[in-house]
């Protein structure tokens, strides 16, 4: 977990909740609201300058997404063109004979 990033949230969803949940009505300095917007606002700039590098292996290195799950692909079309049939079959059935 990236502890400057949950930090940030944090901040950013007090200070939503507070201005979300107050009650406008009352007689309260403008200000309080304006400090908890701004911290809301101030926590989205940092949280975009924290760094997520990814690393991926080289293209040639890697197989595709397609050839790594080729059999997984194929178990399912399987499994899924015998529920089809049996389940056209089941339904033809029911709405043959109690029509």
């Amino acid at each position: 977990m990236r502890w400057p990033f949950a930090i940030i949230a944090v901040i950013a969803l007090v200070s939503a909740l507070f201005l979300m949940l107050r009650d406008f009505g009352q007689q309260e300095p403008p200000w309080a609201a304006l400090i908890w917007a701004i911290l809301m606002a101030g926590a989205a700039v940092p949280a975009l300058k924290i760094d997520n590098h990814i690393s991926l292996e080289k293209e040639a290195d890697s197989q595709s997404f397609w050839a790594r799950n080729r059999e997984a692909f194929a178990t399912h079309a399987v499994t899924a063109t015998i529920s089809a049939a049996i389940g056209g079959f089941v339904g033809w059935i029911l709405g043959h004979f109690f029509k």
